[in-house]
């Protein structure tokens, strides 16, 4: 057994040890039910309290070890591969080579749920987010489904908020865009952090980090954003961009991009309503393909 884990163990011993000598001791407990001087009611009131203190002391170290220990059996778990990848990172540090569908759970995920994995773009590890390249499915949805995700991971596919968040809290991510025009231009957009908080905060892009890529930097704007759909309105606009614009997105008066508009072939306008990049062919283009993808950095 890993030295960590024995002294998480003897940590907790210890601690469950002192709280229990403590609720034996005879006089521990005790305050008189006499009519005390004044000054010795003080003392008892403030024993009383001090003992509180350290008891609420006692349980949050406790459940600090608890938690520490947790993790630590998880590692040993993950190592021993008796649990499932954190994310397609871990999937491909595990051996796997394929791009394909991979069953992951992060760290705070209360459940395994089925990712696309890029395991050979730019060093590969990459965990899924959206897929579009045909129009086969209707991203024109509701707060609900986006939170959960939609479409089917093998095709287009959005692939959910709630997941999204879990995979951005429990490691340093970075986020990759890459875009396809109709000549088959391929450009690409990569932010070196990228963290999305939960639904109590909207699922709002509390950071980004540093942009690169050939593509223009058409999402920095968007940071700080909450996410908007047709029937939940988090947007700076007057209006809801969702409605507006035919889509779902961190709007921000209203855009600077939207992956999630109409699909319209041969790059023809949606009026705004498609699937654009502002700094690449402008908003009334629509794009062929796209494609947004997280990968862990730490």
């Amino acid at each position: 057994m890993p030295p960590r884990t024995l002294v998480l163990i003897f940590a907790l011993f210890v601690i469950n040890s002192t709280i229990a000598r403590n609720s034996d001791n005879p006089g521990f407990w005790v305050v008189s039910t006499s009519q005390p001087p004044s000054n010795q009611q003080n003392v008892n009131n403030v024993c009383v309290t001090d003992l509180k203190d350290k008891l609420k002391l006692h349980d949050a170290q406790l459940m600090e070890l608890k938690t520490q220990l947790q993790e630590t059996r998880n590692e040993l778990l993950r190592e021993q591969k008796l649990l499932p990848p954190q994310d397609c990172r871990e999937v491909l540090q595990r051996g796997h080579k394929d791009s394909s569908l991979y069953k992951i759970k992060p760290i705070y995920s209360p459940e395994e749920f089925w990712a696309r994995c890029d395991l050979t773009t730019r060093g590969g590890g990459w965990t899924y987010v959206l897929n579009r390249f045909d129009g086969s499915v209707d991203f024109f949805r509701n707060w609900t489904e986006y939170k959960t995700g939609f479409g089917d991971p093998s095709g287009e596919f959005w692939l959910g908020l709630e997941y999204l968040h879990h995979l951005t809290d429990s490691k340093l991510n970075e986020v990759l865009f890459e875009l396809v025009d109709w000549d088959l231009k391929k450009v690409y957009a990569r932010y070196d952090k990228f963290i999305i908080g939960n639904e109590n905060v909207g699922y709002q892009i509390k950071a980004m980090g540093k942009f690169d890529g050939d593509a223009g930097d058409s999402f920095s704007q968007h940071v700080n954003m909450k996410f908007t759909t047709t029937d939940r309105d988090q947007d700076t606009d007057d209006g809801n961009c969702a409605v507006r614009l035919k889509g779902a997105w961190w709007y921000h008066k209203c855009y600077h991009n939207q992956l999630t508009g109409l699909y319209a072939a041969l790059g023809q306008s949606k009026n705004h309503q498609n699937i654009h990049w502002n700094s690449f062919h402008g908003d009334t283009y629509s794009l062929k393909q796209v494609r947004m993808m997280i990968r862990s950095v730490d």
